[in-house]
C-alpha cells in the first residue's frame, strides 16, 4: 500500500512546508490515512462502491495502525498530522491470521462484508508470494503509507520513509513495499528503492514490489 506518487521537482519546492516525522502514540489523533487511500486501486477492487468504500476504510486502518503499534513502528509528522507510516518489524512480516485477530481485522472482515472480505483475501493470497521472492531475509515492510490529500507534494512521505528506513539501515536490514498503483512506481525509485518484481490480483490490479538498502 502507498500513497499517490508526485514527483521529486515538485516536492522539491514545498521546503517551506516539510515537517519532522514522529512515531505516533496517541489514540486521540486521527490519522488520514483512509482519505489518502480512498482512490486506491486495491480498495476500488475490495470495495468497488465509493459509499461503501469510504464507511469501511476508516475501520481497515484502525486495524492497520494497531497492527503497526503491536508489531513495529507507525510514524506520524510532527506538530500537524498530515500523513503516517505503518512500518512492520522484521519478526513480525508474515502477517498470521493470529496477529490479524489480535488488531482487529476480523472486526474489519464484519465491516467489509463477505464479498468484498473475499476480494482482500485475494490480494493478500497475491501479496505473499511476490512478498517472499522481493525479500526473503529479514527486512522492514513498510505495509502502509498515506498523505492526506490536502498535503501531498510537500514532503510528508519522504519524511516519513527516512524515519522508517532510518531504523532499517541501523540494523542493517532492507525495506520492502509493494504498491499497486502504477504512479508510484517512479515515486518510490526516486526515493532510492528498486522495483524488485511485480504480480497480480486475479481479475484485479497488477502488484509492484521494491528493495530499499543502505
Amino acid at each position: 500500500m502507498a500513497e499517490t506518487g508526485v514527483d521529486a521537482q515538485t516536492e522539491s519546492k514545498a521546503k517551506s512546508r516539510r515537517t519532522t516525522a514522529w512515531p505516533y502514540g496517541s489514540a486521540s489523533r486521527e490519522l488520514p490515512l483512509a482519505r489518502a487511500f480512498e482512490d486506491d486501486p486495491m480498495f476500488v477492487f475490495i470495495e468497488p462502491d465509493p459509499a461503501a468504500r469510504r464507511r469501511v476504510l476508516p475501520a481497515f486502518f484502525d486495524a492497520a495502525v494497531r497492527y503497526g503499534q503491536l508489531f513495529g513502528q507507525v510514524y506520524t509528522t510532527h506538530p500537524d498530522v498530515r500523513g503516517a507510516a505503518i512500518w512492520i518489524a522484521p519478526e513480525h512480516t508474515s502477517m498470521t491470521e493470529d496477529k490479524l485477530v489480535q488488531a482487529g481485522f476480523d472486526r474489519v472482515g464484519e465491516a467489509l462484508g463477505e464479498e468484498a472480505m473475499g476480494r482482500f483475501m485475494q490480494v493478500i493470497e497475491a501479496i505473499d508470494p511476490v512478498h517472499e521472492q522481493a525479500a526473503p531475509g529479514p527486512h522492514w515492510y513498510l505495509l502502509g503509507l498515506g498523505t492526506d490529500p490536502t498535503h501531498q507534494s510537500t514532503g510528508v512521505g519522504s519524511a516519513l520513509i527516512a524515519a522508517g528506513f532510518a531504523v532499517a539501515t541501523a540494523q542493517g536490514l532492507p525495506a520492502y513495499l509493494e504498491t499497486m498503483n502504477e504512479k508510484n512506481v517512479a515515486y518510490y525509485q526516486n526515493r532510492g528503492f528498486r522495483l524488485a518484481g511485480e504480480g497480480q490480483v486475479p481479475s484485479g490490479p497488477r502488484v509492484w514490489t521494491f528493495v530499499k538498502t543502505s
